[in-house]
């Protein structure tokens, strides 16, 4: 990534939403994981500074590495894949860079 493009924290700040958000859901049954994981990487979208789908896959990316390095889980993976999935799903259904950010970050 070139310096002009890149999003600074994404990594850093994802893992303490992670981390934040497993804390504050420990008492539901595996829904804090699922619901660390969107936390985290809907966050990294709200923070990046991404202006095409190329750069926010890339910084969802980095998200993504940042969240395996603290839980390499297979469920951690899992809900990392399904994410993406669901944000190209909803880049295809919409064509518009500034609509999709607003509908993730709403949903997420």
């Amino acid at each position: 990534m070139t310096e002009d493009t890149e999003s600074p924290d994404i990594a850093k700040i994802a893992v303490e939403v992670f981390n934040n958000t497993l804390k504050e859901g420990e008492t539901v049954d595996n829904a804090p994981l699922a619901m660390a994981v969107i936390a985290a990487l809907t966050n990294a979208i709200n923070r990046s500074k991404a202006m095409t789908m190329l750069h926010l896959n890339r910084d969802l990316d980095t998200a993504r590495e940042a969240i395996c390095k603290v839980d390499n889980s297979i469920a951690v993976q899992s809900l990392c894949d399904l994410f993406k999935k669901y944000v190209t799903r909803t880049w295809a259904d919409l064509q518009n860079f500034v609509l999709l950010k607003e509908k993730l970050i709403k949903r997420g």
